[in-house]
């Protein structure tokens, strides 16, 4: 699955880059911690699954939006730290899935499955 991530916090970013290594089934393209970088190279790049933070600040939300827009069938999942913006994920943002920070090894395998069956 061709992925991007984007996290503006770095400890966050290296974390799930780290953790996503280890899927065969995930290649990564690119991490990156500013939207607009993020947006710029999904134009250039097919896109089949991304993970974007949730703060609303940082253009995440504009940003999933947008890879919507050109990939319709991807599968958009968003990171965050406070349950209060679940909602925010799933319904404004049309997430497929998300994950709670600091990322877990055994949720993130569980969200590769999910993820894996989804695009099977």
């Amino acid at each position: 699955m061709k992925t991007i991530i984007v996290d503006e916090e770095l400890k966050y970013l290296d974390q799930l880059e780290c953790i996503l290594g280890e899927y065969g089934e995930i290649e990564l393209l690119g991490a990156f911690s500013l939207p607009e970088e993020a947006l710029e190279f999904a134009k250039q790049h097919e896109i089949e699954f991304a993970i974007l933070n949730i703060k609303e600040e940082n253009g995440e939300l504009f940003l999933g939006k947008e890879l919507r827009r050109i990939y319709p069938d991807m599968v958009l999942i968003y990171s965050m730290e406070h349950p209060d913006d679940i909602k925010k994920a799933l319904y404004d943002a049309k997430a497929d899935y998300y994950i709670m920070k600091p990322y877990n090894a055994i949720e993130i395998a569980d969200l590769v499955q999910r993820v894996s069956c989804t695009m099977h």
